[in-house]
This record gives structure tokens, sequence and C-alpha cells, in this order.
């Protein structure tokens, strides 16, 4: 599985409130947002009320187009369990797909 490395902008006081809260609990930058991104991209149950809100706050899209979203996901989901596959080999897919997608070789 390839890496790709996250950057993102935050005002010095977010970022150092952030840092001292991760100390805090014994947990790196790194093993917090590949957390938060795990939890986010698997449509935990936990995270749902998080994503509601960031679609509420930032996002332009409407409540029809959400709702087809929603639809898409769910179907996609039950066709994936449908095939049965581990996650290293739907890692494979995604990678495959990914340099497809950039003209790249394997």
């Amino acid at each position: 599985m390839k890496e790709k490395r996250v950057v993102f902008k935050e005002c010095e006081t977010r970022h150092a409130s952030l840092l001292s809260k991760l100390r805090t609990y014994k947990i790196s930058q790194n093993i917090f947002f590949q957390f938060v991104v795990e939890m986010f991209i698997t449509d935990d149950p936990c995270i749902v009320a998080f994503e509601e809100k960031l679609l509420d706050s930032h996002s332009s899209l409407g409540q029809n187009p959400r709702q087809t979203l929603r639809d898409l996901a769910s179907r996609g989901k039950a066709n994936f369990d449908m095939l049965n596959i581990s996650n290293e080999e739907r890692e494979e897919l995604f990678d495959l797909l990914e340099a497809d997608l950039n003209g790249d070789d394997l």
C-alpha cells in the first residue's frame, strides 16, 4: 500500500491546543489523523453526527444530493460486503484504480 502525506493549515493557537491534548492522551498526530480518517471513510456510527454537522456548516451540497450520496454509499457498501473481500484486497483494488486514473504503470 502506497502512503500519501496529508497536509493542511491551522492557526497557531488551535495547533498548539491540538498538540497539547494529544500529548495529554499520549497519542501522536499521525495516529490521531489516521484514526479519524478511518472512521470517516468507513462511516463509523460515532462520526455520523460529526459528518452531518460538517456538511451543514461547510458544504454547499443540498439535501437531495446528500440523500443520493447516502443511497450510493449504502449500495456500494452492500456490493463490497457481497464480494466478501478482505481489507487488504480492497486496498489493492483502490491502488489499482488510482494508478489507472493517474495513468501510472504498476
